[in-house]
């Protein structure tokens, strides 16, 4: 029964950033322009200029990510289900990307796609940010359904099964030295729920053996 127990790995990421280094057994490091930095440092990471913060390895289709960012002098953005190469020449990442508005005060699910089309997934809601203080989020990807909590509370949701990759990528909206701030950041496998029957199953069918045994 071994065999069934490690079919059902699922991807786990946690970073903390409170080691200062960037720790590249779980992430790389996307640099799109000369200015362009991605910094650990007391603890929390730092995406200036476009620089992007993404896995090193592709994740699970059926994912949680989850963590906090600030408002620091840019709006954050977390790219999913991407290869991570760059769509355009500004830096915009493939696949499907939240971004977390401040000057619009709003929250949007983008999609970027090979044939060089884009657009917005589900509806673009408002949100009322403020600056200089962490939130927290969560983003849930079943590989059709999406939905992104704020603070626990859901803000946004779509339906897509496009995707350009399975990596994710954490990175911010402008250029200029400015400066998006993440932490604490999950990256979480969700087993299908058939794996989850299916392991229910096994766990059942050895308990039901030791009692045999006994």
């Amino acid at each position: 029964m071994q065999a069934l127990g490690s079919s059902f790995a699922a991807t786990s990421i946690f970073d903390n950033f409170n080691d200062g280094i960037i720790d590249t057994t779980k992430w790389q490091v996307l640099l799109p322009f000369g200015s362009s930095q991605v910094v650990e440092d007391n603890g929390y990471v730092q995406s200036i200029s476009r620089g992007v913060l993404g896995t090193k390895d592709e994740v699970d289709q059926n994912v949680q990510i989850s963590g906090k960012f600030m408002f620091v002098a840019q709006d954050p953005k977390i790219s999913f289900r991407s290869d991570l190469s760059s769509w355009d020449g500004y830096g915009e990442r493939t696949g499907v990307t939240i971004a977390f508005g401040f000057n619009g005060q709003n929250i949007r699910i983008e999609g970027r796609w090979g044939d060089g089309s884009s657009g917005t997934i589900g509806v673009e809601k408002p949100y009322a940010w403020e600056s200089g203080i962490y939130y927290n989020f969560q983003i849930n990807d079943d590989g059709n359904n999406i939905e992104v909590f704020i603070n626990g509370l859901s803000a946004v949701s779509g339906m897509t099964t496009q995707r350009m990759g399975s990596k994710v990528g954490f990175f911010g909206n402008e250029m200029g030295g400015m400066t998006a701030q993440f932490d604490d950041i999950s990256i979480q496998g969700v087993p299908e729920p058939s794996a989850v029957s299916l392991l229910a199953v096994g766990l059942g069918g050895l308990a039901m053996m030791r009692r045999r045994r006994s």
